[in-house]
């Protein structure tokens, strides 16, 4: 054994195999695992690539013991040695790794450098407090599983290049120093000199769209992109996007490019036959059904505004729902299968959840039908006319022992209560199956929504997006957009829309918007040139990683992310700077 490494590495860790039998190889690594049995040593050595199986054998058991006795997890190592069957001495293979069959008799061993004792085991990432992981990110990467998630998007990266230069797209890089213009997310600023601040730029948009006016047609990029914003499980204050442009084209055109880029994806990487065109469904409706314009579609529990039966009936004698008509409230019902059984202290455990305590004026009922088909409390379903709850049952599909979640609210926060309680519903009997893909296309989103803290329109999406017809309706609430989402699994994946390409139409908006048109002077300007229609969407990066390697946070597919409160732990970023550095 000694600290000086004399031979050079013939395989990795992942190579070998039968036909490798009697050669002489050298491997380098770390110890993943170590142990002595009945005399053999026997350790598993670990690289990018995968584990092999290093015996020490008897005959030099009292040498490889002294030796072995020092050694320590994630030492780093270089084994010498002959590659042997595993069954012709004495073992069995081992099905779930490669190197299964074969194990390597070490000869020689060098320790390369030592390690520190571990602040935590490689292996045992769920039980580790994820700051911790993070403060000491470089032992993190060693697992596997992380390993794998990383691969995972450097493979995506290759794809994504290969698919779109296929397609006639030109890879730009545009600038991340950009200048800061108001109503989009929280952008962060960065001194120049002379009091003058560039912002970091929070997406390629007006400059994607520039790219279009000067005649480049097709433009792609691995954008990265930097929000102030609070961080969650499916954000962070930087990130990455695959961002796409294309002129002369509408939103069936842009739509199809995306969707075959996405079936070739998820053929190529997790072997599933995706199949196009995706369904579609208008943001009314998705509010209507799933209480989201991000609804899951793996979802088990429908939503159902059944206020319109109510409103069909004018003689309605049931005073419960009499009110619901004078009070101009919504009456939404989730439907649950009988054989999703919900007890009534998890009813009242939904009822008193601090998250339902944001809304006021609503209410929430269970209702459970029983074998004569009656809707129990029988006191909710007394005076309630019979034609009603026919409609109501023959909707749902209701059979015997089914139960109902209705909820009574004003419209404002019914989306939000009745997401509220399917996506509970959902957690509770682990009903959305984690190796299942539904991809869905939400379209016809207003183009603006109102915004009660500061009393003034708010673009849904931005302002360069074109409304249906390029026309602005009087009433602007009620003008729809040509912005389109594609959502996986209930999270939203992306968004894109045609872009207004007429100078008159952007400034108009601005102004109804309340945006100062003279910080968007060169955009308009560019514009004013011949700008051809055009359009694009933008895919999340972390968030199609994060789906696709079943992760629950898109920290887990960023090899250095910042931690939940936006914390960079292993640096100790951000710090402060002295007056002298500034």
């Amino acid at each position: 054994m000694s600290n000086t490494l004399m031979l050079e590495r013939t395989h990795t860790c992942n190579d070998l195999s039968l036909i490798h039998l009697n050669n002489k190889v050298t491997l380098m690594g770390w110890v993943h695992t170590l142990k002595c049995l009945g005399g053999r040593w026997f350790l598993n050595l670990r690289d990018r690539y995968g584990l092999t199986q290093i015996v020490f054998k008897p005959e030099h058991s009292f040498e490889w013991t002294y030796i072995l006795k020092e050694i320590k997890l994630e030492y780093c190592i270089c084994i010498h040695g002959v590659v042997e069957s595993r069954v012709q001495n004495g073992g069995s293979c081992n099905a779930n790794i490669a190197t299964g069959q074969i194990e390597v008799n070490a000869l020689q061993m060098y320790i390369l450098n030592k390690s520190l004792n571990l602040p935590f085991q490689i292996n045992n990432k769920n039980t580790v407090n994820e700051d911790l992981r993070l403060e000491y990110r470089f032992l993190d990467l060693r697992n596997p599983c992380l390993q794998y998630k990383i691969l995972l998007r450097h493979k995506l990266l290759t794809l994504t290049r290969k698919y779109f230069n296929t397609h006639k797209f030109i890879e730009i890089e545009t600038p991340i120093l950009s200048k800061y213009t108001p109503g989009g997310a929280h952008n962060f600023l960065v001194p120049f000199k002379d009091n003058l601040f560039f912002s970091l730029s929070e997406s390629p948009q007006l400059y994607k769209q520039m790219l279009m006016i000067a005649g480049f047609d097709r433009y792609f990029q691995i954008a990265k992109c930097f929000r102030n914003e609070d961080a969650r499980g499916d954000r962070q204050l930087e990130f990455s996007q695959i961002d796409i442009e294309m002129s002369f084209s509408n939103e069936s055109q842009i739509k199809s490019i995306i969707e075959q880029f996405l079936r070739y994806i998820t053929k190529k990487l997790l072997n599933i036959n995706l199949v196009i065109p995706l369904q579609q469904l208008s943001y009314n409706n998705a509010l209507r059904k799933f209480g989201t314009d991000k609804p899951d579609l793996r979802s088990k529990f429908q939503h159902i505004d059944i206020t319109p039966i109510l409103e069909r009936h004018h003689n309605i004698k049931n005073l419960f729902l009499k009110n619901i008509i004078t009070n101009n409230l919504l009456l939404k019902a989730i439907h649950i299968p009988a054989k999703f059984s919900i007890s009534t202290k998890e009813v009242e455990k939904i009822k008193k959840d601090p998250y339902l305590s944001n809304f006021s004026n609503f209410k929430i009922l269970h209702v459970k039908i029983n074998n004569n088909m009656q809707w129990m409390p029988q006191s909710l379903s007394e005076n309630i006319q019979e034609n009603i709850l026919s409609k109501i049952n023959k909707l749902f599909n209701i059979r015997s022992n089914d139960s109902l979640f209705l909820i009574i609210s004003p419209l404002h926060c019914m989306q939000s209560i009745s997401f509220f309680i399917s996506s509970f519903l959902d957690k509770k009997f682990h009903t959305l199956n984690s190796s299942s893909f539904k991809f869905l296309w939400i379209t016809e989103f207003p183009l603006v929504e109102w915004n009660e803290s500061n009393h003034k329109f708010k673009s849904l999406h931005h302002p360069f997006t074109s409304p249906i017809n390029g026309k602005l309706l009087k009433n602007l609430q009620i003008t729809k957009s040509r912005a389109y989402d594609i959502v996986l699994n209930g999270i939203e994946l992306g968004g894109g829309s045609i872009r207004i390409h007429d100078s008159q139409l952007q400034s108009k908006i601005f102004k109804k918007l309340n945006l100062n048109k003279k910080q968007f002077s060169f955009f308009l300007n560019a514009l004013s040139f011949g700008a051809p229609p055009h359009g694009g969407l933008a895919l999340g990066l972390d968030r199609l990683c994060m789906l696709f390697s079943n992760s629950t946070s898109i920290r887990e597919t960023i090899a250095f992310p910042k931690n939940s409160n936006g914390f960079d732990i292993l640096t100790g970023a951000p710090t402060v700077i002295k007056n002298v550095q500034k």
